[in-house]
C-alpha cells in the first residue's frame, strides 16, 4: 500500500523486558507486569498461570545489562504508543549469544502483518575476533606451515552490546526502513504492536527504539560543521600506517586475510 510522506513525530523507547506476549508456536503467552508473571488462555478465557521457567523466553542479566532473552524460536510482541501516523525506523539494542558462525535472523511484523517483503528478513550481525599468536615483544605474528606459508589464526566470538536498525539484508539498500504507523486505519488507533519471530539464532535485547529517520548529513554538511568548530585540515606529509590484514574486529568470519601479488606497494 502507498502511505503519505509524512515522517513520523515523536521517537518512542520500548524497554524489551516489557513484553506483551510470547508464542511458542502453539500456544500464545500474555506477560502480566504487575505480577511479572505469564499467563495463557483456556477455551473460556480464563487465565491459566505458566511458570516463566516452562518458557524459552527469559528475563536475565547478559554483558552487565538486564535484558529480555529472545531464543532462536517463537515470536515476541510488544504493544506501543505511536502519538501520530508517519514514517518510524526502528533500532534494537541486541546482544548475541552463543558461538555459531550463523547471523541472527528475525521477521518483523506491525500490527499482526508483515509491512512489505524486506521485513521478512532481518539480519543481525555478530563481532568476531582474531585470537593473533604474539612474539616476546607482542607484536602480532603468523604461524607458518611446513611450506612457511602464514595460516589463518582462529577466530572467536567477541559478544557486546550492539545496535541494529532494520535494513535490507541485501545490503544494496544502506538507509533504515521507514515503517508506516497508520493510527486512522489501525483496530486500536494509536496503540499498536509490534513483533519479532525468530528465524534463526538468539539474542539478548535491551530495548527498540521508534524514531523519525532524518538521514546522514552530507560531506559538504559535515565539512562546514568541522570548520565551524575550528577543525584544521592535516598536514599533506601527516600520516600513519595500519597492516589492514589484522584487523581487531570483524562482522563476520568470511572476512580474512588473504595473499595479494596483483600490486608492487602492497606489504
Amino acid at each position: 500500500a502507498k502511505h503519505p510522506q509524512t515522517k513520523g513525530s515523536d521517537t518512542v523507547i520500548i524497554d524489551a523486558k516489557d513484553v506483551y506476549s510470547y508464542s511458542d508456536g502453539s500456544t500464545v503467552y500474555y506477560y502480566d507486569g504487575a505480577t511479572s508473571s505469564f499467563y495463557s488462555l483456556d477455551e473460556k478465557g480464563e487465565r491459566v498461570p505458566v511458570a516463566i521457567e516452562d518458557l524459552a523466553i527469559a528475563f536475565g542479566s547478559y554483558g552487565d545489562r538486564d535484558a529480555l532473552l529472545s531464543p532462536n524460536s517463537g515470536t515476541i510482541t510488544w504493544q506501543v504508543e505511536i502519538s501520530s501516523s508517519g514514517r518510524y525506523a526502528i533500532e534494537l539494542e541486541y546482544y548475541p549469544l552463543g558461538e555459531s558462525t550463523s547471523m541472527i535472523e528475525r521477521m518483523f511484523y506491525l500490527d499482526g502483518k508483515v509491512p512489505f517483503s524486506q521485513a521478512r528478513y532481518l539480519s543481525l550481525s555478530k563481532v568476531w575476533e582474531y585470537d593473533y599468536p604474539r612474539d616476546a615483544d607482542g607484536n602480532i605474528t603468523f604461524k607458518e606451515d611446513i611450506n612457511g606459508n602464514q595460516l589463518k589464526p582462529v577466530s572467536r566470538t567477541a559478544a557486546e552490546w550492539m545496535h541494529y536498525s532494520f535494513t535490507a539484508a541485501d545490503g544494496f539498500y544502506q538507509e533504515p526502513f521507514e515503517i508506516y504507523f497508520d493510527n486512522e486505519t489501525n483496530k486500536t488507533g494509536s496503540t499498536h504492536t509490534i513483533s519479532l519471530a525468530a528465524t534463526r539464532e538468539a539474542m539478548a535485547l535491551k530495548s527498540i527504539r521508534i524514531y523519525p529517520y532524518e538521514g546522514l548529513p552530507t560531506y559538504a554538511e559535515v565539512l562546514e560543521s568541522y570548520r565551524a568548530a575550528g577543525y584544521r585540515a592535516a598536514a599533506l606529509d601527516s600520516y600513519f600506517r595500519m597492516e589492514a590484514e589484522t584487523p581487531s574486529r570483524v562482522s563476520d568470519t568470511s572476512v580474512y586475510m588473504a595473499n595479494d601479488r596483483t600490486s608492487a606497494i602492497t606489504s
